[in-house]
């Protein structure tokens, strides 16, 4: 019984043409540079050895034609191997157009059925590694979504845009803003200091929000997440170190105005409750959603975002809490590598999804050991000096009481904003309500104490 056998998608005739376009006229190789055309996006062999050929022509400032082709080919032994001198006449004198045009649609086309051949070898690698059951199931999903993200990445899309196109597109926004009176260019974080300070949070931007243990960093991260969120904005919070049940406590807590210890117990007096079941019906209005799943990669990130995406949310910014809890896909054992890592693939995933993501993160012990103020510094950023590279702002939650139970100032807290890619950096007074664990803006009053 005969078998059909199916050969993966591909167009030979359009490889051909495209090579014969360019053995026509060389300056096409920027049309198929623009499409990210690579050797291995041909399927016919003999096609990937003479692309190879006229791109490293072409790149070494040489002429690619028939001879010259023909002559490289025959000293590195290769002439046979890409068809011979009959072949490369053939895609010469079989061109039926030779243009910009027509460049592009051959370009186009093999690219595409080169991206359908990848998406098939993926899920296959997928089928066999499930079917041998040698890796864990998260190891398989975390490989296949990074080559299903690197593949549709690889995509064409338009990078070079002409200055004039980008002027009517800013000064649009600039016109939104002024008719709405808000000077506001990304997220509105409810800190009008804050605010001053970075114009809102904006898509791609990469946000830490960094501290030593106990200084609040996820209750700031909360607050910061719900005052985004109360303006119908959508929020993903991943949480890597506590449950979805502490986190709703502590939003609620802050959002009704409650002692969360309280509300834990269940130990609340009639004016708490009265407070909580008069504010509560907001809290169950906000648009953030949880993920406390204890293991979190670059990948399933991309993966769980993208999927509550396509479910028609939109998300408008993501926090994860913390940075440093999250796994690596890559098989380094030095940690510092691994965060290097994670830390750009944020950075890049932040800019490919065009929100911001606030990812928390963990000072070193070297604070405590400072002599003086405690006052956290970018080098105390832990495991690696490439969070400070990669993220476009930076700042510190510090609370003087936590390293003096005694001042004057209890109750107060700092953020201290010390990388601004597009702005000054300074500091920014808030008072911390702990029973509540919301931290607000000062009034002008409440400020003279910080001085």
């Amino acid at each position: 019984m005969n078998e059909t056998v199916i050969s993966p998608p591909n167009s030979i005739v359009t490889e051909a043409s495209l090579l014969g376009c360019l053995l026509h006229n060389n300056d096409f190789l920027t049309v198929c540079e623009e499409f990210a055309i690579r050797e291995d996006d041909f399927y016919e062999p003999r096609n990937k050895v003479l692309f190879r050929t006229v791109y490293d022509l072409i790149n070494s400032g040489k002429v690619a034609d028939i001879t010259t082709i023909s002559n490289k080919l025959a000293t590195e032994g290769l002439l046979g191997e890409a068809g011979g001198i009959e072949y490369l006449m053939q895609i010469t004198e079989d061109i039926f157009s030779v243009s910009e045009k027509s460049v592009t649609a051959y370009s186009e086309i093999v690219k595409e059925k080169s991206l359908h051949r990848k998406m098939i070898t993926i899920c296959r690698d997928c089928i066999s590694s499930s079917m041998s059951q040698e890796d864990t199931f998260e190891n398989i999903s975390d490989r296949a979504t990074t080559n299903l993200v690197n593949l549709s990445n690889e995509k064409n899309v338009a990078t070079t845009f002409l200055v004039r196109d980008v002027v009517e597109s800013e000064i649009k926004s600039l016109r939104d803003r002024l008719k709405s009176e808000s000077f506001l260019v990304g997220l509105d974080t409810g800190y009008d200091r804050l605010n001053d300070y970075t114009s809102g949070l904006k898509g791609g931007e990469m946000v830490i929000v960094a501290g030593r243990p106990g200084m609040g960093k996820t209750s700031f991260a909360l607050n910061l997440a719900a005052n985004i969120a109360r303006t119908d904005n959508a929020v993903l919070f991943f949480s890597l170190e506590m449950p979805k049940e502490q986190l709703v406590q502590r939003i609620i807590a802050s959002e009704c105005g409650v002692n969360s210890q309280n509300l834990m117990t269940g130990r609340m007096e009639p004016p708490e409750l009265k407070r909580l079941w008069e504010k509560i019906d907001r809290v169950n209005k906000l648009p953030i959603y949880i993920d406390d799943a204890a293991f979190l990669t670059i990948p399933s990130l991309r993966s769980k975002t993208k999927k509550l995406i396509s479910k028609g949310v939109k998300i408008k910014a993501l926090f994860i809490d913390y940075l440093q809890l999250m796994n690596s896909s890559i098989k380094d054992d030095s940690r510092v590598r691994q965060i290097e890592d994670i830390s750009r693939n944020i950075k890049l995933f932040a800019k490919d999804m065009d929100v911001p993501i606030i990812a928390l993160a963990q000072l070193s012990r070297k604070v405590e050991e400072r002599s003086g103020k405690k006052i956290p510094m970018l080098s105390d950023l832990r495991d690696s000096g490439s969070i400070e590279q990669d993220a476009d702002l930076v700042m510190f939650v510090h609370r003087e009481e936590m390293y003096d139970k005694n001042t004057e100032r209890r109750g107060t807290a700092e953020i201290y904003l010390e990388k601004n890619r597009h702005g000054s950096t300074g500091i920014i007074p808030l008072m911390f309500i702990s029973e509540f664990t919301k931290f607000r803006s000062v009034s002008p009053e409440e400020e003279v104490g910080f001085h």
